[in-house]
């Protein structure tokens, strides 16, 4: 069985997804996750503070980054 079936539709997921890509996705998604907190702790102590990802004022991640 190379996934989990319901009512004979398309798997769920792929047992087979190697490790290494499972492995790269989270250390992804930590990398992002720890980028999103130094963001959030610098402009709270620094309202001034530009992030990497601010583009423009228009396009500003540490807008979206910041709001409740």
């Amino acid at each position: 069985c190379s996934g989990m079936r319901i009512s004979g539709r398309t798997p769920l997921f792929k047992k087979d997804v190697g490790n290494g890509s499972l492995l790269m996705i989270n250390v992804v998604g930590l990398i992002l996750s720890v980028y999103a907190y130094h963001v959030n702790v610098s402009k709270q102590a620094e309202p001034d503070y530009r992030a990497f990802c601010d583009l423009s004022p228009t396009m500003s991640c540490s807008r979206v980054l910041t709001s409740p």
